[in-house]
């Protein structure tokens, strides 16, 4: 009897980290971005702008599209950390990112 305590005390343990891990992934897998990158001159004619919408339900990982881009680890920490409707400015490579994160 023992040891069928032991065992359903260890499948409820795995099943806890297994519930974990997929609400990890659904997070991961349901933000989304519009962001505007500014020419190389600052100008800040729409014309002279490349603007996209990033969803991470093309990542194969976390992030992947910002590691891509050559973010810095604290440019991707505050991605990573951004509310819905919140707006962020990152520089990278002398380039302004403007991030809205839509979802």
């Amino acid at each position: 009897m023992i040891q069928l305590h032991n065992i359903q005390t260890q499948l409820l343990k795995k099943w806890s980290q297994f519930v974990v891990a997929c609400k990890s992934v659904q997070v991961f897998q349901e933000r989304a971005w519009v962001v505007s990158i500014d020419s190389a001159g600052g100008d800040t004619d729409a014309m002279f702008k490349d603007t996209f919408v990033v969803s991470e339900d093309s990542f194969s990982t976390p992030m992947s599209w910002m590691h891509q881009r050559d973010y810095s680890k604290q440019a991707i920490d505050q991605v990573d950390k951004m509310q819905r409707s919140q707006v962020l400015v990152v520089d990278v490579a002398g380039l302004s990112h403007h991030l809205i994160r839509v979802k």
